[in-house]
């Protein structure tokens, strides 16, 4: 019997973990997927990463990695500080690298990290093959780590019901049996929570019961009373009632529903209000680069902070915070919004035991149609109609529910409606997704974004990718305004559009010039710094007064792929590679064993598969015209050298070379099935390109063959594989004399073959990649 307390008493010294997370904790070690609904504050983050660490720590077989997603890129900035300062509290026998990977935070692209921190549609879309902050060839590098985690979704309700919800349900019924989760929402009716339970055979917990709540400390003696208004938002208003706070310290926090309107708000009290009152403003929303959110972030947490008896401060902002970040406020100040929306936002107000908090409710800023954007107008003024009602009174947490499940009736019909999507759904998206990428699908499958992501930048140069610099999201429409409006005043370049090759060669961008008309979202753009700008305080800026985006750090790009490659011997490269194996296998090694499981495969099997998969990706360099297309000095066949001129494409022609070999490996040596072979193929023939189905014509020489019987000795483990091979070399082909259709020689079609295919090619890319880098590394 695994001792919880004693793990939770690491972080926190005589701490008794409450009913709900033992129950959580007990579930997910004995193999049951959970559904957590809990009050905010009330400590379900820790309550669901806790498994890991215990399972790791036991050392169960259990995931190497965890992935936790959010919708808010605040909310993963909190938990990414909160858990670090955890675990290292912890001091537990393992270490445990916790990263962070957002659109504008791109630390761990690779999700290279054990607890990895991350917003839905950077997760789902490395499940699905298309990760929106790495370029379309490096599309299927993710899936292995997705495949092979514990993966967390939190916030669930807020997850978009046209896209993530249904695409995240469909994908964890996919995989339940593969990979153990916990999705965990704040408030969810009780018609939606039961739905998704049967969906996902998962099992409900539910600590906002009366059962549960007893026995959560940081929920008693707290009390937020509602107050609603006729009006909108008012800065004398807002002013006015937080001076009436009462003590030393005051906290106001005001929520709007857009930027535009926090924008206004803000610089609205800041007429009201004179450095010599003492009040601090604040204002923080979606469109200020990560460093500058982060300062935010760290300040805003300081000066909202539970034990900060001397703060003065008013607090503007967006959605940003309304999820996650530790803090609380006196009054709150907030536009109508969902109910969802409307619960998770009063969280920052008395969030903590014992506090009591006002929250004044106002109509939008916002006229005409769809004034409640982003929010459904029924849902919304369902929410406004039902807080009118209690009107004065304390909102409890029985009445929260109550409220949840009246806006979500059968009249409104957005929970019946979201669950009839999911379940008149296909999953074979998924596979689709995974057989042809395509970073168009993202509205569809992920969420609906109407935003185009800018990189302000005098130059871009060609090979060299768009992806490593910081950028910031901005609406397609204000984008087309402001380039049309500037572009009356100038005939300069205004936007670029980066246009991306997808082909086996390496790395190209090229950037084309735009009008106003051609900006459409999803897309990348490269503005000229000499009329766009940032602004450290009020983010862009379209009059060229601000800074310029630099380059993310240099352990953090993709790479150039320039010309400045070391020479390195085919030898010395597969070598290099293999030793970045078992750091690979460690970290996916929950999803090895069902692959081995799976496939009848031995750990010696396994092994033998990646390197023969390694010793074989590379062939097609051997080819003559590859060769003589760079520069030779010591050794006669190189895998990487300096450039004299273009090569011929490699990936598709190694497996050509290879196949028969390969068909003889699987059937005669490992006396396995011939899906092995297509999963291997499909593995070579995209470590550079995903959508390959070609080779282009090639010639090697036979003084090629000798020198691989050469090498083969020092490279296998298994000498019984390196004779089996060298026996078996003539199977080889060494020319091919026209091009060649290789579509139907690649079949990867059910869910165990996709696992076992994304966790090979994992092993490979990485490999190759970390292994070059090292070579490189001084010309990095």
């Amino acid at each position: 019997m695994i001792d919880i307390t004693k793990y939770y008493s690491k972080i926190k010294e005589g701490f008794e973990p409450f009913k709900y997370q033992r129950e959580v904790a007990e579930a997910i070690l004995n193999g049951e997927n959970v559904i957590l609904q809990a009050p905010t504050g009330a400590g379900k983050t820790l309550a669901s990463t806790m498994p890991y660490i215990i399972a790791n720590e036991e050392g169960m077989n259990f995931p190497k990695k965890l992935i936790y997603s959010t919708p808010r890129r605040t909310l993963v900035n909190s938990l990414y500080s909160d858990i670090l300062d955890e675990i290292k509290k912890g001091d537990f026998t393992k270490e445990y690298d916790v990263t962070i990977q957002t659109g504008e935070k791109k630390e761990d692209r690779y999700f290279n990290g054990d607890i990895i921190f991350t917003t839905f549609d950077q997760s789902l879309s490395s499940a699905l093959s298309m990760p929106i902050s790495l370029s379309n060839r490096l599309g299927n590098i993710n899936v292995g780590a997705f495949l092979s985690s514990y993966l967390i979704f939190d916030e669930f309700h807020l997850f978009d019901l046209s896209g993530s919800y249904t695409t995240t349900v469909l994908l964890l019924e996919k995989l339940k049996d593969k990979v153990p989760f916990c999705v965990m929402t704040a408030t969810i009716s009780e018609e939606k929570i039961n739905a998704l339970a049967d969906k996902l055979d998962a099992r409900v917990i539910r600590a906002d019961s009366s059962e549960y709540l007893a026995d959560i400390v940081t929920q008693q003696g707290k009390e937020r009373r509602i107050f609603t208004k006729d009006n909108s938002l008012d800065a004398e208003e807002i002013v006015k009632l937080h001076n009436q706070i009462e003590g030393q310290s005051k906290k106001s926090i005001v929520m709007c529903n857009r930027v535009e309107n926090a924008q206004q708000i803000y610089e609205d009290i800041n007429k009201l209000v004179n450095k010599e009152d003492g009040i601090e403003t604040l204002l923080i929303h979606s469109r200020f680069l990560d460093e500058d959110r982060k300062r935010k972030e760290k300040q805003i947490k300081k000066l909202f902070a539970k034990d900060n008896d001397d703060s003065n401060v008013i607090l503007v902002s967006t959605q940003v915070i309304e999820v996650g970040i530790d803090i609380t406020s006196d009054i709150m100040h907030t536009e109508i919004s969902a109910i969802d929306s409307f619960l998770q936002r009063i969280g920052r107000c008395a969030r903590y035991r014992n506090q009591t908090g006002k929250v004044y409710v106002y109509d939008v800023l916002n006229e005409g149609d769809n004034k409640y954007l982003p929010y459904d107008d029924e849902v919304t003024l369902k929410t406004f109609s039902a807080l009118q009602e209690i009107d004065g009174e304390v909102l409890t947490s029985e009445l929260s529910q109550q409220i949840i499940d009246r806006v979500y009736s059968e009249e409104t019909d957005v929970d019946a409606v979201a669950n009839e999507k999911v379940d008149c759904s296909s999953d074979e998206f998924i596979k689709e997704s995974w057989k042809l990428p395509d970073k168009d699908r993202f509205n569809n499958l992920i969420r609906n974004v109407i935003a185009c992501s800018i990189v302000i930048s005098p130059w871009v140069y060609d090979n060299c990718s768009p992806y490593n610099y910081q950028s910031l999201s901005i609406s397609p429409g204000t984008l087309r305004s402001k380039v049309a409006e500037i572009a009356k005043e100038t005939d300069d370049w205004l936007v670029k559009k980066v246009i991306e090759r997808d082909d086996d060669s390496d790395f190209k961008y090229t950037y084309g010039e735009t009008t106003a008309d051609e900006i459409y979202p999803n897309n990348l753009y490269i503005l000229n710094p000499d009329y766009f700008g940032y602004n450290l305080e009020t983010g862009l800026v379209f009059d060229g007064t601000g800074k310029k985006f630099d380059p993310l750090p240099i352990s953090n790009q993709e790479p150039d792929y320039d010309n400045t490659y070391k020479e390195e011997s085919y030898l010395q490269h597969i070598e290099s590679m293999n030793k970045e194996v078992p750091e690979l296998e460690r970290e996916m090694s929950y999803a090895i064993e069902l692959i081995k499981d799976e496939f009848d495969l031995s750990a010696d099997d396994f092994r033998d598969i990646v390197e023969f998969t390694i010793w074989a990706h590379d062939l097609g360099k051997l080819q003559e015209e590859w060769q003589l297309a760079h520069k030779r000095d010591e050794y006669d066949f190189i895998a990487h050298a300096e450039r004299k001129s273009k090569p011929p494409s490699h990936a598709a022609e190694s497996f050509w070379i290879v196949l028969e070999l390969l068909e003889d490996f699987i059937f005669d040596y490992l006396e396995n099935e011939g899906k092995i072979v297509d999963i291997i193929g499909k593995a070579m023939i995209s470590h550079h390109s995903l959508n390959l189905n070609r080779t282009d014509k090639y010639t090697i020489s036979t003084t090629v063959k000798k020198h691989l019987l050469n090498i083969n000795a020092d490279f296998f483990t298994e000498k019984d594989l390196t004779q089996f091979i060298n026996k078996r070399a003539d199977r080889l082909l060494l020319s091919l004399s026209v091009g060649e259709d290789i579509s139907d020689e690649i079949r990867v079609r059910s869910i165990n073959q996709y696992l076992f295919y994304f966790v090979l090619v994992r092993i490979l890319r990485l490999a190759d990649q970390r292994a070059t880098k090292k070579l490189n590394q001084d010309n990095i």
